[in-house]
């Protein structure tokens, strides 16, 4: 099912109004944002730190953690984390580890490696990145459980979608589009 941009954009924009105004139960399962053998791999320590920090995840694996009416909305496995922190959470998360913050709004860390993007549409890397940092001057809305902040399902939903309008790349375009079809087709099922 191909849909264009707009369209995508109306259907997450009725989802919303669904949510906001319907009687939709939202549930939130935190340990689905984790791979079955997260402590093993080399970026656990840094993925911990960062919650520990209060740094929020957001992205494809925040999605993976709501459900409505007991059906998972996405449930496509993530490569990466995304986090959102403030600069504050910059500097001390960088302190921390021993790396120099310069005072980029994106700070991408594979294996615990550091490099720097300027941003996040434009980053030129090899390979895929585990962890980014998304800095911003305050942090979206959250949902907390157990000590671990989440971005709203709303807040995902519009940040994936304004992704479509911002990525050059067929293939990031393809992922985002194809994570908005299986939640839109989700949620209509309901």
């Amino acid at each position: 099912m191909s849909k264009s941009r707009e369209d995508i954009k109306g259907y997450i924009r009725d989802l919303n109004l669904s949510l906001l105004v319907g009687d939709h139960k939202v549930e939130t399962d935190i340990t689905k944002r984790k791979d079955k053998y997260q402590f093993l791999k080399k970026n656990g320590k840094i993925i911990k730190h960062v919650t520990k920090s209060g740094g929020v995840l957001c992205g494809s694996r925040s999605m993976r953690c709501y459900s409505i009416g007991g059906k998972q909305l996405l449930d496509r496995h993530s490569n990466d984390w995304d986090f959102i922190i403030t600069k504050d959470m910059a500097f001390k998360i960088c302190e921390h580890f021993g790396m120099k913050y310069d005072l980029s709004n994106v700070i991408s860390i594979k294996k615990q490696r550091w490099t720097v993007h300027p941003s996040y549409s434009d980053s030129y890397r090899v390979g895929v990145v585990d962890v980014h940092l998304l800095v911003d001057e305050e942090l979206p809305d959250y949902n907390e459980i157990d000590g671990v902040r989440i971005s709203t399902l709303p807040y995902v939903l519009n940040q994936k979608t304004k992704m479509l309008f911002d990525v050059d790349d067929s293939k990031e375009y393809e992922k985002h589009q194809n994570d908005l079809l299986q939640v839109i087709t989700k949620f209509n099922s309901l």
